[in-house]
């Protein structure tokens, strides 16, 4: 078996405001989703893509395909969590 495990430092929203609820859930998809996505998706999360333009490099179509589904299995390391506003 060939795996990934990811650290993540997980965020919850300070309250329950839209603001704090997207920036919790902004700041987990770029922890998890620019290792995670590109093995599982074949791409970087389309938010990263959004933000971060051509900065973000690109895979080729051979390169997505090679990438799914290579691994068997998501581990996930969880030291901490914080609040995101």
């Amino acid at each position: 078996l060939i795996g990934i495990t990811n650290n993540v430092d997980w965020r919850e929203p300070m309250s329950g405001s839209p603001e704090d609820v997207a920036a919790a859930e902004r700041a987990v998809l770029w922890w998890i989703g620019w290792f995670a996505d590109p093995i599982w998706r074949g791409d970087y999360p389309p938010e990263m893509r959004a933000k971060l333009g051509n900065r973000l490099p690109s895979f080729t179509v051979e390169e997505k395909m090679s990438l799914v589904g290579s691994s068997d299995f998501f581990g996930l390391n969880h030291y901490g969590s914080g609040f995101a506003t």
